[in-house]
């Protein structure tokens, strides 16, 4: 009998930063992802099919990611930063030879090579187009894609529902543009969660988004917009109701703690219904996360990556405006690092691919005996092959091992629905996210509530601009824009983790800056003044910068109030 189903669910995400910034913050950052990332993703895939092995990977891209990928000025630009790695290998190989440093000089020119294989088949296998490159993979039943929120905006600190519904609406609408059919999954940013019911804004220092309201629940507006799952943090089907900020959400304290779960044997290897408390139960479900195969993989302590064969990520040769390529393997924090040997990360690889292989099917066994269940191994897919120069080649083993041994039925999230699963009474979420002990903290905190001030701020002024200006007008498309690029959940995120803190901060003035000037037109025009040619102006360089859901206009206008 088969120990059950699995799935890969990798979440594929990157803020927007064309013409925000090159190196070392910036439009680098995408570049990077996709050919670290992205373009070896595809290739594992197309590896496994010319095997005969379908991936069945649930693939997460979200639509600010998409609108990317699909850019012309990505689409121009990637092949000039290829070259340009490229020619830094060149420049190090030489470098390491006058040295005399054979190994590393090796290694350099295996970069070479990899950097000219990838603008080979960017431009042609791919035809520079890798948001078709997907949709084609889907289309031939390879692979599953969801959907996620607009700009990744974190839903549960939103001010008010008619924002979380921009977002989703929005990201539907553009998924759909992208890959041509509605998605049926979709990745909650940050996996955060929030049920319905009496919500507090958390205090941030103005009185006037202060007081107690009834909200949707995240699942509520994800079944008005045709959702069938999403995914949750383990924490979520364990812990019970928690309120995230204490004594600043009594309201949401005094909704009582309903029981994690309702289910008389509940496991968090199947999918299980959301009880919402709108009367949506029974339209949403919810896989959970599986914290056995996904402590393996990426915990850079303990997991897989920490295997002293790979490749190091931190120590980098300088590179000439750039920030040079990795030569060394992981051998140690301190002292001297040991030249990465590509053969014996190879065979490390291999060996980690039936462990994980072995963990999955024991796991299945002993969890779900009964056989119906199902692996959900989520990671952001920048794990394989970014953070973790040798992740894809561990996809690609992982899922050749597993198909190999027989055992585990590989399908994506979708087919596994699509197939009958035994009862499940409906199960109850508490409120949280991936973050440190499931609550908000990550992106919300002394460091970032200036943030949520902004964001708010200019969510109520949202409301009066639809009410004041017609549907379609291109400045109140503008705004829009610039309010969900200010919603993303990436700024607080980089400010809380000093990771890039002053560039988020320098994003978010930016777009809270463009967003007002933009009202500020609005309300003028309102009033009966034409628009200056410095406002046109205005409006015309916001749209050239910020160009993301330009075919979306009716996406705007479609979210309900």
């Amino acid at each position: 009998m088969l120990a059950g189903s699995f799935t890969f669910v990798l979440h594929s995400h990157m803020p927007y930063v064309l013409d925000h910034g090159e190196s070392p913050n910036g439009a680098d950052w995408l570049y990077e992802a996709a050919a670290e990332t992205y373009v070896p993703l595809l290739d594992t895939c197309h590896r496994l099919i010319d095997e005969g092995i379908s991936p069945q990977i649930t693939l997460g891209l979200t639509p600010i990611l998409c609108e990317q990928l699909a850019d012309h000025r990505f689409r121009h630009r990637f092949p000039r930063y290829l070259a340009r790695i490229r020619d830094q290998a060149a420049v190090d190989a030489q470098t390491f030879t006058a040295l005399g440093d054979h190994a590393l000089a090796n290694v350099a020119q295996n970069w070479v090579h990899r950097y000219d294989k990838l603008i080979t088949t960017f431009r042609s296998s791919y035809g520079g187009d890798l948001i078709a490159a997907f949709r084609q993979l889907q289309e031939a039943g390879y692979i599953e894609i969801i959907a996620s929120s607009a700009t990744h905006g974190y839903s549960p600190l939103l001010l008010d529902d008619d924002s979380v519904r921009r977002q989703v609406s929005v990201g539907v609408g553009a998924h759909e543009r992208h890959f041509g059919r509605r998605p049926r999954g979709y990745w909650l940013p940050e996996c955060a969660y929030r049920p319905a019911g009496a919500w507090v804004p958390p205090q941030t220092g103005a009185t006037e988004w202060g007081s107690a309201r009834e909200r949707l629940g995240v699942d509520d507006v994800l079944a008005e917009n045709g959702i069938v799952y999403f995914f949750a943090e383990t924490r979520g089907y364990e812990t019970p109701y928690m309120s995230s900020f204490g004594s600043r959400l009594d309201a949401i304290a005094a909704m009582g703690e309903p029981k994690a779960a309702t289910d008389a044997n509940p496991s968090p290897y199947s999918a299980h219904m959301v009880a919402s408390r709108t009367g949506t139960s029974g339209c949403v479900q919810v896989f959970f996360r599986d914290p056995a195969t996904g402590l393996q993989v990426w915990s850079g302590e303990s997991g897989y990556p920490s295997s002293e064969w790979y490749l190091d990520f931190h120590k980098r040769q300088p590179g000439d405006g750039s920030m040079g390529l990795r030569y060394w393997r992981v051998t140690g924090r301190d002292g001297e690092k040991e030249p990465y040997d590509h053969c014996a990360a190879e065979r490390q690889t291999r060996r980690n691919a039936r462990h994980f292989a072995s963990i999955v099917t024991s796991t299945l066994r002993r969890e779900k005996p009964s056989g119906d269940g199902i692996i959900c191994a989520t990671y952001d897919t920048e794990l394989f092959g970014h953070w973790w120069h040798e992740g894809a080649d561990f996809l690609y083993h992982a899922i050749r091992e597993l198909h190999r041994r027989g055992a585990v039925r590989r399908v994506t999230c979708g087919g596994y629905l699509a197939t009958p699963q035994p009862a499940s009474i409906p199960i109850t979420l508490p409120e949280g996210s991936w973050g440190a002990g499931g609550k908000h903290a990550v992106w919300l905190n002394a460091k970032t509530e200036w943030v949520w001030e902004l964001i708010y701020s200019a969510e109520t002024r949202a409301q009066h601009l639809r009410k004041i200006c017609r549907e379609g007008d291109r400045f109140l498309m503008q705004a829009e824009r610039e309010l969900l690029l200010l919603e993303a959940s990436d700024w607080p995120f980089l400010i809380s983790t000093d990771g890039a803190a002053d560039y988020a901060a320098l994003r978010l003035r930016h777009h809270n800056l463009d967003f007002h000037a933009l009202a500020d037109i609005i309300e003028l025009r309102a009033r009966g003044h034409e628009p200056t040619v410095s406002n046109w102006k205005a409006l015309a360089a916001s749209e050239r910068r910020d160009h993301i859901f330009t075919r979306h206009a009716k996406t705007f206008r479609a979210a309900k109030t």
